[in-house]
C-alpha cells in the first residue's frame, strides 16, 4: 500500500536528473574491456537546418550561401527552421511568423511556408520531409555497411538525427567523416557529427561542430571528444540550458549563476535539488551516478 501512495517524479525531473547524471558519470574511468569485447564510441549525426535543406532541393532560392538573403520557414503560426543569417538577426524557432517577418523584411529577408497542399484545406504536406528522412537513414546504413563499421548499430532519434554505436577499433572519427561525405554526395544534405563515449556528449559535440569553426578533420564538420580534458572543454562552452531537459529551467539556472554545463558538476545534492526542482531521490541519483 505504501508503494501505491509514493509520489513519482515528473517527466521533467527524470530527464533533468538523467542529464545531470550523465555529466557526473562522464569523469568516471571506463570499465575494463575483456579480450572478447571492444570499447565503444557513439556518433551523433544531425542535418543542418533540415527543413530548409529539404526545401532548397525543390526551390534553389532558399539555398544557403554567400549573398543569400535571411530566410525562415514556417507552418501555421510557428517558425520551424531558420537560416544562419536569419538567426544572426535574432529570428528564432517557434517565433510567430509576424514577429519573424518584422525582423526579416527590413534586412531584405523573407518567410517561406513549409510544403503544403490545398485539400481538404490548407495543410502542411510532410511527405517531402518524410521521404528525405527515409533516404537519410538508408544512406547512413548503406555507408556503414559498405565500410569497416558494418556491425555498427544505428538508432533513429528524430526526423533528421540519429546515433551510431561503433567499436573504437573501427576508428569512429573516420566513420563520421565518411558519413558526412556520403550524405552530402548522395543526398545533397549538410550534416555534422559528434563523436564521444556517450550519447549526451556526442549530441553536444555535433552541436559544437555546427558552430563556426567548431568541427575538425577533413570536412570541418566532425567534433570528437577523445579525453576527459576535451569533454570538460566542451562542457565549458555549452550553455547549461541547452542540455536536454533543462531548456525550461533557463531562468532558474541564471538566477543560480549557472551559465555553462560544467558548473553543474560542482553542485551537491541539496543544490541540485533546489536549482533543478528535482525530488530528493532524483537529485541523489544524479549526483551519485
Amino acid at each position: 500500500g505504501v508503494g501505491l501512495c509514493r509520489r513519482r517524479p515528473c517527466a521533467g525531473q527524470v530527464l533533468a536528473s538523467k542529464t545531470v547524471a550523465s555529466l557526473f558519470f562522464r569523469c568516471a574511468p571506463r570499465s575494463p574491456v575483456s579480450e572478447h569485447q571492444h570499447a565503444m564510441a557513439v556518433i551523433h549525426i544531425d542535418v543542418d537546418r533540415f527543413f530548409l535543406a529539404v526545401h532548397a532541393q525543390f526551390d534553389r532560392s532558399v539555398s544557403e550561401g554567400p549573398g543569400t538573403p535571411p530566410i525562415a520557414l514556417f507552418q501555421y503560426n510557428d517558425v520551424i527552421c531558420v537560416s544562419a543569417s536569419a538567426r544572426a538577426l535574432g529570428v528564432r524557432k517557434h517565433m510567430s511568423p509576424e514577429a519573424a517577418r518584422a525582423v526579416l523584411t527590413p534586412a531584405g529577408g523573407r518567410l517561406v511556408h513549409a510544403f503544403w497542399r490545398d485539400w481538404p484545406g490548407p495543410r502542411t504536406w510532410y511527405k517531402p520531409y518524410q521521404d528525405a528522412s527515409r533516404d537519410l537513414f538508408a544512406c547512413i546504413r548503406a555507408s556503414l555497411d559498405a565500410g569497416a563499421a558494418c556491425g555498427a548499430t544505428l538508432e533513429r532519434a528524430s526526423i533528421d538525427e540519429g546515433y551510431v554505436s561503433v567499436e573504437e577499433r573501427h576508428g569512429p572519427e573516420s566513420v563520421a567523416e565518411e558519413l558526412v561525405r556520403s550524405v552530402r554526395e548522395r543526398l545533397g544534405l549538410p550534416v555534422c557529427c559528434g563523436v564521444a563515449p556517450n550519447k549526451l556528449l556526442a549530441k553536444l559535440a555535433s552541436s559544437a561542430a555546427k558552430a563556426s569553426g567548431g568541427g575538425s578533420g577533413a570536412s570541418g564538420r566532425v567534433y570528437a571528444v577523445r579525453s576527459d580534458e576535451e569533454a570538460q572543454a566542451l562542457l565549458r562552452q555549452t550553455a547549461a540550458h541547452r542540455l536536454p531537459g533543462l531548456g525550461s529551467r533557463a531562468d532558474a539556472l541564471a538566477r543560480a549563476g549557472i551559465e555553462v554545463a560544467s558548473q553543474l558538476q560542482t553542485l551537491d545534492v541539496p543544490r541540485l535539488q533546489a536549482v533543478l526542482s528535482l525530488s530528493p531521490a532524483a537529485a541523489a541519483a544524479a549526483h551519485d551516478a
